[in-house]
């Protein structure tokens, strides 16, 4: 004995052939045997009308079965997470922003000849022992950071020098930037919340009882 779900059986057979191909067979062979002759086209016409109430039956069935399943997707309850999500988008906007914002003011705030004294002033940290990843650990201050970043490019260090342009982009703008990363990958858990959220009640529907078949 097989156990399937109507969905796979609907999918692999058409549920019309699965479920109603036939209607019952109609079969009275031993009592037509053992009637008169002259009553067996009676007896025919019975038959005749039994099985045509059957595929009558049978495509009723269908139709109940389809229209069910119909009524019950318009009103399967929607997941109303739209107005979250559109303030969480709105959220991200306002801090890419003040992001933008704040790194624009802290480029024009640097004029180049504080920038060069900022490295130098980092070199001689770095000639009293102090190594850059050291430098890259304690300084706090993102133009500090910004003359670490010139500082670890000019000795071909382009990974301390990501991670110090990081840093000071990160203390600049308050944090805004791992804040938005959060903020985006709960946008994407949603949408992935949402989708399964109606495949779950999709699968509901399609599975309204077990059918067993004899293979």
């Amino acid at each position: 004995m097989k156990v399937t779900t109507l969905t796979q059986l609907w999918k692999a057979n058409n549920m019309s052939d699965l479920f109603f191909k036939q209607a019952v067979e109609v079969n009275l062979y031993e009592a037509r045997m053992s009637l008169p002759t002259d009553t067996h086209g009676e007896l025919q016409a019975l038959i005749n009308e039994a099985q045509q109430a059957g595929n009558k039956a049978r495509d009723d069935m269908e139709a109940v079965f389809i229209k069910a399943q119909e009524d019950m997707r318009r009103i399967i309850p929607e997941l109303n997470v739209k107005p979250f999500r559109e303030e969480l988008t709105k959220r991200i906007s306002t801090l890419e922003k003040h992001s933008q914002a704040a790194m624009k003011a802290l480029s024009a705030g640097v004029s180049e000849l504080d920038s060069l004294r900022a490295v130098m002033k980092l070199q001689s940290r770095v000639i009293a022992g102090e190594s850059l990843d050291t430098l890259l650990a304690k300084l706090t201050d993102a133009n500090e950071l910004l003359a670490l970043c010139d500082l670890a490019q000019q000795t071909n260090n382009s990974q301390l020098a990501q991670q110090a342009t990081d840093k000071a982009v990160h203390i600049a703008t308050g944090g805004a930037g791992k804040e938005i990363e959060q903020l985006q990958q709960a946008i994407r858990l949603i949408d992935r919340e949402q989708a399964q959220y109606v495949e779950r009640w999709e699968w509901l529907v399609d599975n309204l009882g077990l059918c067993v078949r004899y293979s």
